[in-house]
């Protein structure tokens, strides 16, 4: 969030620093935002849409990141990701909702007939050098639709390399008020890009740096030498400035913030403005309540905190959500509320945060005219959201309606989000077996098991059109994709045929598709690893074989891309999934694919903004699902 003007207005007073030899904690989602707009420096909007650079790529940029760290003599003691929303931050993160919607509707309008290929792939570095992210924060990325699934695959990435993995550690709470924390406890030096962080007391030991502000001199020809940085301690500035008796830099920040001016300006009216006067001293409260808050939301001894660290942070969100756990009685902090999220409080008066639990997905590259890209693959997350609310213990007090959860897919407005209903306990192990069964039945008729998951995403969009009465997407993808390749006689290797100039938002909304159904099983995993570490209650024996199953989910740098998934799709083809779809669905084959013969049809609905609906809907009973599913509604 930070504090616009502060960090620029105490540059000219940060103390130069050598970093090599001392320890440093890291804002790990700061770090990767940064990262991923110093690789995408050089790229262009149709790069980023299309997604060029892959995830692989940016969790390299990352550690190589961190590697140089290493070479110049920098512990890194602990690499901090955000695993839980405070109920204070609800408005907040759906206003960033609000402006990532809009910057993927601006894409998809400027781009409206598809995206075409830049020609020659645009080069980037991974390879990102600690200087490289004085740049980072430049108008131009700030247009790119950036990764959906940027921060869990570059924590994946990071966990994966055995130096680093276990500094990783997801928290019930903010990374930077950990990151606070740490340094107040152990001295040394927090790298972030957060300015709200400049308004902490660390300690006397303790400091802030900006990844901006960080360099290296006397390079030797190994590329190693010290590493520098300018750091800032509010104890110390707030001395400098004369401050100690007024509020220190929380009451500089406040004023730049509310008075919109700067910073000699502001000493002034730090040091002569009373803020015992009524209206004063409640905004001066609010503005302290937003910025320095307890860094603690949960007991530390909770046993869920130890297994946080093996989530995603999105994920690690819902689960502290869904066991309903007490505010720590020191976590005091005002909650806002508006007409769609409201706030519930325990016996104590403390805040528990939304009455219903939310889940915040990312915005996906997908076509705007379309339903949702989330929306095929709903089932698996209605599983996973039952599935985390099992607790037998429930903590006095109000408690939340856990019939509903509510999903912020893409948001135009303060107001919104879709209710996702729960299925009963019943509902729930019936459909995991389904799932089960689906994914059995599907890799029995396939030559091996890596097509699984894309044909999975292909059986649940051609179930929800059948149900719906929907051209499937996916039988129209599939098609363009056997005009691309094919398969030599006596070969088992494709050959593309042609490279496409341009990729149709039917391709890129399908992609988004499968990357959705794909991510929707990955929380799925989770909840249930999490859910068998708690063993309370314990897993079903069918719970259990669908966690061994999920157990070979592909890592998020694996996953299909708009560039990737065209090969992968003409091998579905021939492998004859789609005949075993229209078996497991009880649709004869060829009324599915007659319906997608027509793709100008997509095309002019698309300037329309609407879908066409040319087959018949059908009973949701052909749905292994069928418990699950709700109506068909418009978003």
């Amino acid at each position: 969030m930070g504090i616009p003007g502060l960090s620029a207005a105490l540059q000219p007073f940060g103390k130069p620093t050598i970093l090599s030899g001392q320890s440093v904690v890291i804002d790990g989602p700061a770090l990767v935002h940064r990262i991923w707009e110093a690789v995408m420096y050089q790229q262009s909007l149709e790069s980023a849409t299309l997604g060029h650079v892959p995830y692989a790529a940016l969790g390299e940029g990352f550690v190589n990141w961190l590697n140089q760290l290493h070479a110049g003599n920098v512990k890194v003691r602990k690499i901090y990701f955000d695993g839980f929303l405070p109920p204070r931050k609800w408005a907040t993160r759906r206003g960033r909702l609000i402006r990532t919607t809009k910057t993927m509707t601006e894409a998809s309008s400027f781009m409206s007939s598809g995206v075409s290929r830049p020609r020659g792939k645009t080069p980037f570095n991974s390879d990102v050098a600690l200087t490289d992210l004085a740049r980072a924060g430049n108008g131009t990325t700030r247009r790119f639709p950036k990764h959906p699934f940027l921060v869990p695959a570059v924590a994946e990435s990071v966990r994966n390399m055995k130096q680093w993995r276990d500094l990783v550690q997801i928290v019930p709470g903010e990374a930077d008020t950990y990151c606070a924390e740490d340094i107040r406890q152990h001295g040394g030096t927090v790298l972030t890009s957060d300015s709200d962080l400049l308004m902490e007391d660390l300690g006397p030991q303790g400091s802030v740096a900006f990844f901006w502000e960080i360099g290296t001199k006397s390079l030797d020809e190994n590329n190693t030498g010290e590493i520098f940085a300018l750091t800032y301690s509010a104890r110390q500035l707030a001395e400098q400035f004369g401050l100690q008796k007024y509020g220190g830099i929380p009451r500089l920040a406040f004023e730049m913030t509310t008075r919109q001016t700067g910073l000699d300006e502001a000493l002034h009216f730090a040091k002569a403005s009373d803020t015992t006067e009524d209206t004063v001293k409640d905004n001066y409260q609010k503005f302290l309540e937003e910025h320095l808050v307890p860094q603690e939301y949960i007991s530390a001894d909770h046993p869920v905190i130890s297994l946080l660290s093996s989530l995603d942070p999105r994920i690690s969100e819902l689960v502290i959500q869904s066991l309903n756990i007490d505010l720590d009685p020191e976590a005091k902090s005002s909650s806002s509320t508006d007409d769609s999220t409201t706030t519930s409080t325990t016996a104590t008066g403390l805040p528990r945060g939304p009455d219903k639990i939310s889940m915040f997905l990312p915005v996906m590259v997908e076509d705007n005219a379309r339903k949702s890209s989330w929306t095929t693959s709903e089932p698996v997350r209605q599983l996973c959201y039952a599935i985390a609310q099992q607790q037998k213990k429930k903590p006095p007090g109000p408690r939340r309606d856990d019939d509903i959860v509510i999903e912020y897919r893409t948001l135009e407005s303060s107001t919104g989000g879709r209710q996702v209903s729960l299925p009963s306990p019943a509902e729930m192990e019936t459909g995991c077996a389904q799932l089960l069964a689906a994914l059995e039945q599907i890799e029995l008729g396939l030559p091996g098991r890596e097509l699984l998951w894309l044909a999975l995403a292909v059986y649940q969009d051609v179930e929800w059109s059948a149900s719906n009465g929907r051209n499937p997407l996916s039988v129209q993808v599939i098609g363009e994709a056997a005009s691309l390749f094919q398969a030599p006689k006596n070969s088992g290797e494709e050959k593309q045929q042609q490279q496409p100039g341009q990729y149709g938002w039917d391709v890129l909304h399908f992609t988004a598709q499968v990357q959705a159904s794909l991510y929707s099983l990955r929380m799925l995993k989770q909840v249930l690893d999490i859910m068998s570490a708690l063993a309370d209650p314990p897993l079903s024996k069918t719970q259990e074989k669908l966690q061994q199953r999920l157990s070979n989910l592909p890592l998020i740098a694996d996953w299909p891309t708009a560039e990737t998934i065209f090969g992968q799709l003409s091998r579905i083809q021939r492998t004859g999934c789609l005949s075993i779809i229209s078996k497991m669905l009880d649709i004869p084959e060829f009324e599915f694919k007659s319906s997608s013969k027509n793709n100008k049809t997509t095309q002019n609905s698309r300037k329309k903004g609407q879908s066409s609906r040319q087959m018949p809907p059908r009973s949701l009973a052909v749905n292994p699902f069928a418990v699950l599913s709700p109506q068909a509604q418009e978003e």
